[in-house]
């Protein structure tokens, strides 16, 4: 769906209205930013795994980066939204 909404804006110049979307408040980019880094090093098998609490600690420790409790809860709502979204569909 999207890839046709960008061929539309392409064509036309015009953005559709379901490519508007909001900018990101400034608060949240530094943790957004965490989440992509911890993203994409994720571990994938048959599928893709959630970031492991391993895998934050590590990018803590590795990083010098303090982060509170409400950043992790973050990171893992993120993560859960991530995987629901790119989880395989069932054929119904």
């Amino acid at each position: 769906m999207r890839e046709q909404l960008l061929s539309v804006q392409r064509q036309t110049g015009i953005t559709p209205k379901d490519l508007e979307v909001p900018d990101c408040p400034q608060s949240m980019v530094s943790i957004l930013n965490i989440f992509y880094e911890l993203s994409s090093t994720r571990q994938s098998g048959m599928s893709l795994n959630p970031i492991a609490w391993g895998d934050i600690m590590a990018y803590c420790s590795l990083t010098d980066t303090r982060l509170e409790k409400w950043e992790i809860d973050t990171i893992r709502a993120l993560d859960r939204i991530f995987l629901e979204v790119f989880a395989p569909k069932d054929s119904e």
